[in-house]
């Protein structure tokens, strides 16, 4: 602790100190154990903001200051003679005095003054300005707390005497408030800022004796991240313009308005400037997702995900052509999506059974991979909607009432615009078949499939259900007429085979172990094979894919008596597209999982 010899300062950071002449400067720390009950002890409070116009709260500090100053004003005049100690950051301890009546000044900062650009100067008379700011600058919020206080006390014969002094705040804070009508206005706010007006002025220097002087100009902020402003006091009326709110709706159209505002700040007030918002989109009755949080999202199928969750098909299974699965939860809608890629501006659209139309019914900016989110909904008596026509129309919460409603998505992401194709009937599901995935432990040719094969089971689906609905796939199939066989060894007709693929009811998808020469299984809804074949469909490496469609050849109801398992089907038609055509499928990469380096699989 630093303080002049001449009763200056006392600052608890001496880099703080810039407006000091450094070379006053001296150690006046003063351990309270040395305290011989001949001074006077200022024990310091500070106080909050006075919110209510009545009595002001006061808060407990311990060591509430950064930068601490102090002078003894006796008769009016600065006594430049009387030492001031400080025994520790909330104390001040003066010795030495006669009797009569003194005033202490204090003024203290808590956090950094100079990145407000604020000044403390040396005074030599109570009217000497304190601390200032530049006039040459405009006003921005203050970063620092200023406290200031003008402190009368008396001593009587030099008797012991403790003293606690409550240091007022020496600057305003004020708050705005801006409330909407509804959820689609507020959550559409793209920007919030105050505009203050030509004649908005705070001032610019604190004095000694608690008066102000000078006066600036008060810069914009923004109210988009933070609420609460501090600044010097205002002149009269000296703090006023308007609140700007824009908008960016989720058709990306933007609207601005504008609302005035004037308040006065004064020293150590609270004053907070309520708007009450009117905007053309309040009655607008589509929903904006709220944002993702670990309170109403997180990931699905990971690796720390349990078996008991991810094979149990109650609460892990979905139909390929329908990987985003939506439903509504009382006042939630419900979202949950199996695939390895998200997705970004995502419309749910609705419709009930009296409406002609899907209306746009709730947006959401992104969906992630493995997405489960629930966003609330808010129906309003009479809502505006956008139709799938582009018609504006008005529905009462009666006609778009949740239970009602069915859904779909409209989404312009590539992404999505390819996996949407799918038109396969497949009902997927996940399965142990006895193997144990904690210990490894296999059942007979089946291992525990893992949340990793699980991804990857995803991926290959929704990449085979889109490969169904190439044209290009279709053709190559067609060219193997009189090639593929089925089990009598008669010709299949090969322009009925994707059609028959994609009405299969769908899998139950298992792990194949090894162990026993077996490198996959299938038949009926069975469907497994060995981990390479999870992690490397995506070069056929080592024949990988040969086995993912000899298998879906036993699925088709085919044995190895076909040529749909050991044969042209699996080797030299499916797999082979599937490996050249792999650029443009969904999943394209195994760098968008990166299975292969997952310290979970076998």
């Amino acid at each position: 602790m630093r303080i002049s010899r001449v009763i200056f300062i006392c600052c608890f950071l001496l880099p703080m100190l810039g407006a000091c002449t450094r070379d006053e400067i001296e150690d006046n720390s003063y351990p309270l154990s040395e305290y011989d009950g001949t001074g006077v002890l200022f024990r310091l409070k500070a106080e909050s903001f006075d919110d209510t116009g009545s009595a002001t709260r006061t808060v407990d500090l311990t060591a509430p200051f950064d930068t601490l100053c102090a002078y003894i004003l006796k008769e009016g005049q600065i006594d430049i003679d009387r030492e001031v100690k400080f025994p520790d950051p909330a104390t001040i301890m003066v010795e030495g005095l006669e009797t009569g009546t003194y005033n202490l000044l204090v003024l203290a900062v808590k956090g950094n003054y100079e990145a407000d650009g604020a000044r403390i100067h040396k005074i030599e008379k109570s009217s000497s300005p304190w601390l200032s700011f530049p006039e040459n600058t405009s006003a921005k919020p203050l970063k620092a707390q200023y406290y200031y206080t003008n402190h009368k006390f008396s001593v009587i014969n030099g008797k012991i005497k403790i003293e606690e002094i409550r240091i007022p705040q020496a600057v305003g804070m004020v708050s705005f408030d801006v409330q909407y009508k509804s959820d689609y206005v507020r959550k559409s706010v793209h920007d919030c800022q105050f505009i203050p007006s030509e004649d908005s002025r705070s001032y610019s220097a604190l004095h000694a004796d608690g008066s102000h002087s000078g006066q600036r100009s008060i810069a914009s902020f923004s109210l988009s991240e933070q609420k609460q402003f501090l600044f010097f006091p205002t002149v009269k009326d000296g703090f006023s313009g308007q609140v700007v709110v824009n908008t960016i709706n989720h058709r990306k159209e933007s609207v601005g308005t504008e609302y005035d505002a004037k308040i006065t700040l004064d020293a150590a007030k609270h004053s907070t400037v309520h708007v009450q918002a009117v905007h053309p989109e309040d009655n607008v009755g589509t929903n904006l997702a709220d944002e993702l949080t670990s309170l109403n999202y997180y990931t699905i199928l990971t690796d720390e995900e349990p078996a008991s969750v991810y094979a149990n098909a109650n609460q892990r299974s979905f139909r390929i052509a329908e990987p985003l699965q939506i439903n509504m939860e009382k006042d939630s809608l419900h979202m949950r999506f199996y695939s390895p890629v998200g997705i970004k501006e995502v419309t749910v659209m609705a419709k009930s059974p009296t409406m002609d139309e899907y209306v746009e019914f709730v947006y959401i900016a992104d969906i992630p991979a493995f997405a489960d989110i629930k966003t609330s909904i808010k129906v309003l008596k009479k809502g505006v909607y956008r139709t799938e026509s582009g018609k504006v129309q008005q529905f009462s919460a009666e006609e778009m009432k949740p239970a009602s409603l069915s859904f779909k998505i409209a989404c312009k992401d590539p992404y999505w615009t390819k996996i949407s194709r799918i038109k396969a009937k497949w009902y997927i599901k996940f399965v142990l078949n006895g193997g144990d995935p904690v210990t490894g432990v296999p059942n007979k040719n089946w291992r525990g499939i893992r949340p990793v094969h699980c991804r990857e089971a995803v991926a290959l689906y929704l990449n085979i259900g889109y490969m169904c609905t190439l044209e290009n796939f279709q053709k190559r199939v067609l060219t193997f007429q009189g090639v593929l066989l089925d089990n009598n060894k008669k010709a299949i007709d090969t322009s009925k085979i994707i059609s028959r693929l994609e009405n299969l009811s769908g899998f139950d998808i298992g792990l194949v172990h090894t162990g026993n020469g077996v490198a996959g299984l299938g038949g009926g809804r069975t469907w497994g094979v060995y981990q390479k074949s999870f992690l490397y469909h995506y070069e056929n490496s080592g024949g990988c894919c040969t086995t993912i469609f000899h298998e879906l050849g036993h699925c088709l109801g085919y044995s190895h008596n076909s040529t749909m398992t050991y044969g042209q089907w699996a080797s030299g038609c499916a797999d082979v597209f599937y490996k050249n055509n792999i650029k443009d499928f969904p999943v394209n990469s195994h760098t968008i999982l990166k299975s292969r380096s997952n310290p979970n699989i076998y």
